[in-house]
C-alpha cells in the first residue's frame, strides 16, 4: 500500500506545504491534529488559522470569520457538556433535569 501523503485529491496545493523542524517529515494538519489529540472544533479552528493566505491577503477576512464562528460554537457546545455534567437541564437555567442519571 502507497503512503497515503504520496497522492491528493483535486490538486497537489498540500504538497507545497512545510516539513517538520525537527525531521524533516512533510508536515500536514492533519498530523499535527492526531498529534495533539484535537477535538473536530479544535481541528478546523486551527485548519483555518494555519491555513497559507494567499496574494495580499486573499482569504484572510473569511477564515477569521470562520474561527469565530467554530468558536462560537465550540463555547456552545463545551457549556452545554458542563451543564449536563452539572445534572442540570440545559434549557432551564439551574434547574436539575428528572430523567437524567449519573451512572459514575
Amino acid at each position: 500500500m502507497a503512503n497515503v501523503l504520496e497522492g491528493q485529491v483535486a490538486g497537489d496545493h498540500y504538497r507545497d506545504k512545510g516539513s517538520c523542524p525537527h525531521c524533516d517529515h512533510p508536515l500536514q494538519h492533519w498530523d499535527i491534529a492526531w498529534a495533539f489529540r484535537f477535538n473536530c472544533f479544535q481541528y478546523i479552528i486551527t485548519k483555518w488559522a494555519f491555513r497559507k493566505k494567499g496574494p495580499e491577503g486573499r482569504h484572510l477576512i473569511s477564515d477569521l470569520e470562520k474561527i469565530v464562528h467554530a468558536t462560537q460554537k465550540y463555547i456552545e457546545v463545551v457549556q452545554m457538556e458542563e451543564s449536563i455534567a452539572a445534572n442540570a437541564d440545559p434549557s432551564q437555567e439551574g434547574g436539575a433535569t428528572p430523567d437524567y442519571v449519573n451512572q459514575d
